[in-house]
C-alpha cells in the first residue's frame, strides 16, 4: 500500500465510507507509527509515498583466537559472527578483528558474505586487511561499508577469512554489526 493524496473536502458535501478509509484510515495505516509494531525500530522510504519498518541494528562478535592457512575465504573453526535480519535495499556493515599473519612479509584478510534474499561472496577489495607489519604485534581494526545492491528480504552477513598465499592467520575479537537502512 502507499499514501494517497488526500481529497479535497467541500462543504456540504457527503465524507462516504470509501472516501474516509482510503483517505484517513489507509494513509494512516502508511505512516511510519504504523509501520514501527515493535520497540527500537526507524523507517525509511522503500518507494515513493512508501515506507517500510527497519529494526536496527544487528551485532554479534566471537571472541575466541583461531587461525588459517587458507589462501581462500573460509571459516575458520567458530564460524562468523554472523547477523541475520530482514533490509531493503540497501546497508550498512562495520566489521572488525584482531588479526595478524605468523610470516612478518604476508597479509591476512577478513571480509564478509551475504546469504539468504542476497548472494555476495567476500570480497578482497571491500577486506579488512593487515599487511607485511611483523609478527610481534596484533592489531585490531575495523571496515564499514555502505552495500546498496541487496535483495530485499531477510539476508545473512557472516565474516570469513583468509591469509594471502602464506603463513597462518589468526583472528580474535572478530565482530560484524549490520544497519539495515
Amino acid at each position: 500500500m502507499v499514501w494517497t493524496s488526500p481529497m479535497t473536502a467541500v462543504a456540504g458535501n457527503t465524507f462516504a465510507a470509501s472516501q474516509y478509509n482510503l483517505y484517513v484510515r489507509d494513509n494512516l495505516l502508511e505512516s511510519g507509527v504504523a509501520k514501527l509494531t515493535a520497540a527500537n525500530g526507524t523507517f525509511v522510504t522503500d518507494s515513493a509515498n512508501s515506507v517500510a519498518a527497519r529494526y536496527p541494528v544487528g551485532s554479534a562478535i566471537v571472541t575466541t583466537d583461531q587461525s588459517t592457512t587458507s589462501a581462500s575465504y573460509i571459516d575458520l573453526a567458530t564460524p562468523g559472527p554472523s547477523v541475520t535480519l530482514t533490509t531493503g535495499t540497501d546497508a550498512i556493515i562495520i566489521w572488525a578483528a584482531r588479526l595478524y599473519n605468523s610470516l612478518a612479509e604476508y597479509a591476512v584478510y577478513c571480509s564478509y558474505e551475504v546469504s539468504g534474499a542476497s548472494t555476495f561472496s567476500p570480497d578482497s577489495s571491500v577486506s579488512l586487511i593487515r599487511d607485511g607489519m611483523g609478527t610481534s604485534g596484533r592489531q585490531r581494526a575495523g571496515m564499514m561499508q555502505a552495500r546498496t545492491n541487496l535483495t530485499p528480504g531477510i539476508n545473512t552477513f557472516t565474516m570469513k577469512y583468509k591469509v594471502f598465499s602464506s603463513g597462518t592467520g589468526s583472528f580474535a575479537f572478530r565482530q560484524i554489526i549490520v544497519i539495515p537502512i
